[in-house]
């Protein structure tokens, strides 16, 4: 295996926030070809896409912070990198859903969601499969159990994750397209709304945020989420209410002085093991759960929850809340389902509601009507596909190799009526792209030192210049305003 590895100098322990997304070690793990990358989705993927291009697949180490911006600690990702792509490809950044077993990850490839990477990148996207802190290659003295639903290290997770990919592309001798794409599910749709959010809010301008789709996540933490702490129906994922407990005061510190304090016997003994051994899955700690969730929580702390607005775990649940007090500016899709059996759906309205009254400009919805939480997910992802490949930057737009062995130039640039081609002594034929990739004008000539196009008559907009010649090739972008 091909391993490139950065030594971190002494400076490291006293790091800060600027070395965020700073990579620690990169180790290509495989490449697929277009034909292994269609077999593998005629296994997993219910509507294959074809494959466009070959892919490598990454483990990245890299720094995030866990719980402040100064506490970076290590985490890893996998990442999923077209080969011979004809532009620059975008990032798109994908959230996971809720992971239990530490040692299942994208970085392992062994997660079973690291195939979305592939599937991305086969078609032309640069894709970050963050682990999330505490799963798959960290610290684990620092990390005593992974933040489960931390709106702070989950959304600074996957901004690091860009960051990361950014320097691994340059490590590689390549750049992306300068557009950021995040997307999750479950868990994972949480984590995006997080990092759209932090990166708006902290680092404006840093990331060009061209489309986000958070699909059935829990981002009304303390309205609808609350629900699972209230009911006496059984719930198909248990699990999650210890896995919030646990990882919520090993955050805050303040949920309990013992964990007997909260849950019920025998649960107070069976659970909190599962969750430190790492390595039990989603399966064993739900089945080794009460299908009532609230059945394994003392009475006293339920009535404390519901009866005092200043209870801890009210309090940590409205910190990690997204719906109040922001609205996204960039562009964002949202996809649910009305039967939603594990995250209810009413995260997703309420989300909307308060996002397109505080302003949200480019906010939308698609519900898929009355499937449930695994049920759904196809249709949220291909449809997240889809609503990626509208925004996409084409390839007119964005060349990645600006072939110009006719060493020609242009100018000025940007331009409202003329543009001159220099450099051209030979016969070629000049012709004018949009961003669509339709030809919108073409002319022969013989070359001379300085040929004048007029392009006055153009929409204002971004345009590729090609000149082919017998000799060579040169394209350059134009920009008509």
């Amino acid at each position: 295996m091909h391993t490139i590895t950065i030594i971190l100098l002494a400076t490291l322990f006293t790091l800060n926030a600027s070395a965020q997304g700073q990579i620690i070690s990169m180790e290509k793990l495989a490449t697929f070809t277009k034909a292994q990358q269609d077999s593998l989705q005629a296994t997993v993927n219910p509507i294959p896409i074809p494959a466009l291009y070959d892919v490598d697949y990454y483990k990245v180490l890299y720094l995030t912070p866990y719980l402040h911006p100064d506490s970076l600690v290590q985490a890893s990702m996998g990442l999923a990198v077209p080969v011979n792509t004809e532009c620059e490809a975008p990032i798109a950044v994908y959230g996971h859903g809720t992971q239990m077993d530490t040692h299942v990850s994208a970085s392992r490839m062994n997660s079973g969601q690291w195939e979305v990477g592939l599937i991305f990148a086969g078609t032309g996207y640069t894709v970050a499969l963050p682990d999330y802190l505490g799963i798959g290659f960290f610290d684990t003295t620092k990390i005593p159990i992974h933040p489960y639903t931390h709106t702070f290290s989950q959304g600074n997770t996957m901004i690091n994750a860009a960051r990361a990919t950014r320097n691994v592309l340059d490590s590689l001798g390549t750049s992306d397209n300068d557009q950021l794409f995040l997307f999750g599910y479950s868990q994972g749709g949480h984590a995006v709304a997080a990092a759209v959010k932090i990166l708006e809010a902290e680092f404006p301008g840093e990331f060009n945020i061209a489309g986000s789709a958070p699909m059935s996540g829990a981002y009304d933490t303390k309205n609808a989420q609350v629900d699972l702490m209230a009911s006496f129906d059984p719930y198909p994922t248990p699990g999650y209410l210890p896995f919030i407990l646990i990882a919520y005061q090993s955050i805050y510190g303040n949920l309990y002085t013992d964990i007997r304090d909260v849950m019920k016997s025998p649960y107070d003994t069976v659970i909190p093991p599962l969750f430190a051994n790492r390595v039990t899955g989603n399966g064993g700690i739900n089945n080794a759960c009460n299908p009532v969730p609230r059945a394994m929580i003392e009475d006293l702390y339920i009535d404390s929850f519901f009866n005092d607005p200043n209870f801890s775990l009210r309090v940590n649940l409205a910190d990690n809340d997204l719906v109040e007090g922001w609205a996204p500016q960039s562009p964002m899709r949202m996809y649910f389902c009305t039967g939603d059996d594990q995250v209810s759906y009413l995260n997703s309205i309420n989300a909307y509601t308060a996002w397109s009254a505080a302003g949200a400009p480019a906010l939308d919805t698609v519900n898929f009507g009355n499937f449930d939480h695994n049920g759904c997910a196809p249709f949220a992802f291909l449809n997240a596909k889809s609503y990626f490949d509208s925004l996409k930057t084409t390839c007119f737009s964005s060349i990645k190799r600006l072939d110009n062995s006719l060493n020609t130039s242009v100018y000025p640039n940007p331009t409202s009526g003329i543009v001159m081609l220099q450099g051209l002594n030979i016969p070629a034929t000049v012709s004018i792209f949009n961003v669509q990739g339709q030809q919108v004008r073409t002319l022969k000539t013989n070359g001379g030192a300085a040929i004048s196009i007029d392009v006055s008559t153009l929409a204002k907009g971004t345009y590729v210049l090609k000149v082919i010649a017998d000799t060579g090739v040169s394209n350059h972008k134009v920009i008509v305003n």
